[in-house]
């Protein structure tokens, strides 16, 4: 039988990137975290899927392979929700990994307070929604591929309104969930084994961008440049708060206006955007990265495991 959660205080006084360290840690424990995670991820997967299938199935009445069909071809609400839930599902996954592993408290990935701060999330949620939305008023005055792109049809509101509500109680998730991958428990994995937090920045952004599939230069740059303000703000603010805001926000945006265009299967499938796009796309985070330090610096937050005031230093390494 598993031991006992490993209390908090054996992370006082540990920045974000090696909270994983400490009394009973060892060398192997991220590698075999790695593992666990990548299997129950890919059952957890299967079993949303196959949900999603079953659903379909019950709803037309046709046959199976006419619903595995449309699970990759197909984005109405029930297939969006599927395919939400199923990144989703690597929530519940690195939350086995942290209790079997680690032995810590999934709160441990949140931040160094050992919980999300609700309060700081908020707020950098509303931050991230009116930057973005003033980003996004500017992006519709760029030509798209050096021509002014057409005016898209749009579609009607009950269609607009179902897709609208899987994408907001969904997308969230979604996005929450890949922050607590790749800038939680990946970054505090490769964090145990090395002191400065830089290297394994890299190392995450880069396998986000890589995550997302085929993509060209731009697009590929763009989100890794995405990664590495999302990790940095995690080193700043010792937590995924503003990280998992700037992500869900981007992300609700784009598919509520998408779903409004019929657009929805495009913006899922993207591969290929125009370098004017990225570099408002990066100004974007970067003012919005500079916004959410300001504020939690402004709030007193801490940075630092243990400290309840406010952390200046400059991460070690």
């Amino acid at each position: 039988m598993p031991g006992p959660l490993v209390p908090s205080d054996r992370t006082e006084g540990r920045q974000y990137h090696q909270l994983l360290r400490g009394p009973g840690y060892r060398w192997w424990h991220p590698a075999a975290g790695l593992v666990v995670l990548a299997t129950s991820f890919f059952v957890l997967l299967v079993l949303v899927q196959a949900g999603t299938v079953l659903i379909d199935v019950v709803r037309t009445g046709g046959p199976v392979a006419e619903s595995i069909d449309r699970l990759s071809t197909e984005f109405d609400p029930l297939f969006l929700a599927g395919l939400n839930l199923s990144l989703a599902a690597l929530l519940p996954a690195v939350a086995l990994v942290m209790m079997l592993v680690h032995r810590r408290r999934f709160g441990w990935l949140s931040s160094v307070a050992g919980r999300l701060r609700w309060g700081y999330l908020a707020r950098m949620v509303w931050l991230a929604t009116g930057v973005a939305v003033l980003f996004t008023m500017a992006a519709t005055l760029l030509p798209m591929n050096g021509e002014a792109a057409d005016s898209p049809a749009t579609v009607s509101f009950q269609v607009w309104l179902g897709l609208a509500v899987v994408v907001l109680l969904t997308t969230p998730l979604q996005a929450a969930a890949e922050e607590y991958v790749f800038r939680g428990y990946a970054f505090q994995a490769l964090g145990a084994w090395l002191r400065t937090p830089w290297i394994p920045l890299l190392i995450t952004s880069l396998a986000f961008a890589f995550a997302h599939g085929s993509q060209n230069l731009p697009l590929f740059i763009d989100r890794f440049a995405f990664g590495v303000i999302a990790c940095w703000l995690v080193i700043r603010t010792g937590g995924l708060e503003a990280a998992i805001a700037m992500h869900v926000v981007n992300n609700v945006l784009i598919f509520l206006a998408a779903a409004a265009f019929d657009e929805v299967d495009d913006a899922l499938t993207v591969t290929a955007i125009p370098w004017s796009l990225v570099l408002l796309d990066i100004a974007q985070m970067m003012l919005f990265a500079w916004l959410a330090v300001r504020s939690f610096r402004n709030r007193g937050l801490s940075a630092v495991a243990g400290e309840p005031g406010l952390v200046t230093a400059r991460p070690s390494g």
